[in-house]
């Protein structure tokens, strides 16, 4: 299992089929919220190694955050294990079960019975439900899907409950979904992605 770390431009098309499955550094983490803002290269950040493009071309990442020797306590990895053991935290890692954020922040991202890091199959439409417990109040919670913010609620409080069915899931195709929540202070969290293959009704 790898922990991905670049503060260089990374070139998906090459590296994406040996990292199928790893918790992904917030030095890559952050560029989801750079997209938007810059249109080039800014300070250290290469545009071609935001985390967006790698999961265009099929990677499976989770999200988490590691700091460096001057971010202590600015960036948090936070995994979901059945209990703290470091069996039970590894394995939790591998199911991809964590999540990335600037702050404590909770954040609990569910599709039905799968959870953030999944991969499964669906005939339905999806309905998706994040939980936020934050430091302060959240400004925007957007749901994403296939690079595409599809969906953006606005609550205006330290904790919510943010729900969004994707009404147009496409048969036949498989679909990536996850979550980004700002809140008013500046922080950032980041549920790692659910992968769902879409199949017809039956």
């Amino acid at each position: 299992m790898l922990f991905l770390h670049f503060a260089v431009s990374v070139k998906w098309v090459t590296r994406c089929d040996c990292l199928m499955k790893t918790p992904l550094a917030a030095s890559l983490c952050l560029g989801l919220s750079a997209i938007v803002s810059f249109a080039g290269d800014v300070g250290g950040w290469r545009s071609r190694g935001f985390v967006n493009l790698a999961l265009q071309k099929g990677c499976k990442f989770a999200f988490q955050s590691s700091g460096d020797h001057g971010s202590t306590h600015i960036s948090y990895a936070l995994v979901y294990a059945e209990d703290n053991t470091r069996d039970a935290i590894v394995a939790a890692m591998k199911k991809r079960h964590t999540y990335s954020a600037t702050d404590n922040i909770i954040a609990d991202f569910r599709c039905d019975e799968q959870m953030m890091g999944d991969e499964f199959t669906s005939s339905e439409a999806p309905k998706f439900r994040i939980h936020l417990k934050g430091t302060a109040a959240f400004k925007k919670v957007v749901f994403v899907k296939d690079d595409v913010e599809i969906f953006t609620a606005e609550r205006g409080k330290a904790e919510c409950d943010v729900e969004w069915t994707d009404p147009k899931p496409e048969a036949g195709r498989t679909s990536y979904y996850y979550v980004r929540g700002g809140q008013e202070n500046g922080e950032l969290v980041w549920a790692s992605p659910m992968w769902i293959a879409h199949r017809a009704a039956k």
